[in-house]
């Protein structure tokens, strides 16, 4: 075999692995991820195998690595750095919250805003948004979960209590 498979990097998490191998194929490097079964199955023989190992052709080598250093380099940069990024092209956002080179932003569209809003829909009231649907349904919900737990426990305790109380009297 002329164009051997080669391995790049190593990851610990398959999740991080195939967005790294996903972003390789994007930009036209074939890659495989090897051992992601054993590694998500027992992730403790991850240390016995090496890991998911991120693996593409010999001839991509140096392009894909030279990918992986731009994107730890950026996700270096944005550790370090306290302000905000455009997700479009990564310049920083000033408190405008509109980016100055590709002019994208944070804030949603005025026609999505106009259309979920059920205020100017026409309803009377507007419905109650997820937090209140929460809050209300907090004590119902909090019985759902809490009469089994005590039920079973009475019943676990109830049976320890005869188990015991046969055998002194046996």
């Amino acid at each position: 075999m002329d164009n051997p498979l080669v391995t790049i990097e190593q990851y610990q998490f398959l999740p991080e692995a195939e967005a790294i191998r996903m972003k390789l194929e994007s930009d036209g490097i074939p890659a495989i991820l090897t051992d992601k079964e054993i590694v998500s199955m027992d992730w403790a023989l991850g240390n016995a195998v090496g890991y998911i190992k991120l693996q593409v052709r010999q001839s991509q080598a140096d392009q894909a690595r030279a990918i992986l250093n731009e994107i730890n380099d950026r996700h270096r940069a944005s550790r370090d750095d306290n302000t905000n990024r455009c997700l479009a092209c990564n310049a920083v956002i000033p408190a405008s919250a509109v980016c100055p080179q590709c002019g994208w932003t944070y804030e949603s569209d005025e026609t999505d805003s106009q259309t979920s809003d059920p205020t100017e829909s026409g309803a009377d009231e507007p419905d109650p948004g997820l937090l209140e649907s929460l809050q209300a349904l907090k004590k119902p919900v909090l019985m759902v979960f809490l009469v089994p737990v005590v039920a079973g426990f009475c019943c676990a305790a109830a049976i320890v209590i005869i188990n015991i109380l046969g055998a002194v009297f046996r």
